[in-house]
């Protein structure tokens, strides 16, 4: 896949939190819902300006993600070998990528949702944000190591 058309995505879902977040800044109230419990609604409210730590986060998320994915220097549970290295550090970039793209779409929709529910036009995250979310991270964190393992073995013989 092109390295442009691969950035796009996760960009394009951390520059929507940003232009969502920013499109409903003057509307909202001076108190937000800044904590959601694990049924997806709101348990906690602050002043508006701490809703502005989210898009920080989103961007400070995709910039330390994105220079992780071009970097070398990865701790991984399998010993690189000359017939391994290539491919392990292939799958090491491909976990961050999925990484950038789960994170950025989930902090995308946290600020969707925080506003919305600060304006009244939702009612928090829905209750099957934190399965979805967990259940994500897990998925993608239990390929990265079958997949792992597999190629560990294909090309090492052992793990």
């Amino acid at each position: 896949m092109n390295k442009l058309v691969k950035e796009l995505l996760p960009a394009l879902f951390t520059v929507a939190g940003l232009a969502v977040f920013l499109s409903a800044w003057n509307q909202l109230p001076e108190t937000v819902p800044i904590h959601f419990g694990v049924t997806g609604r709101p348990d906690g409210y602050g002043p508006k300006i701490a809703l502005a730590m989210l898009p920080v986060i989103s961007i400070i998320m995709y910039i330390s993600l994105s220079f992780g994915e071009a970097s070398n220097r990865f701790n991984i549970p399998w010993k690189l070998t000359d017939e391994n290295k290539e491919a392990l550090l292939a799958h090491c970039r491909k976990l961050l990528w999925l990484m950038k793209v789960h994170t950025s779409a989930l902090l995308a929709y946290i600020q969707w949702k925080a506003a919305e529910t600060a304006l009244s036009r939702a009612d928090g995250l829905g209750a099957w944000f934190a399965p979805v979310f967990l259940g994500g991270t897990f998925l993608i964190i239990g390929w990265f190591y079958a997949r792992g393992v597999q190629l560990a073995k294909n090309s090492f013989g052992d793990v």
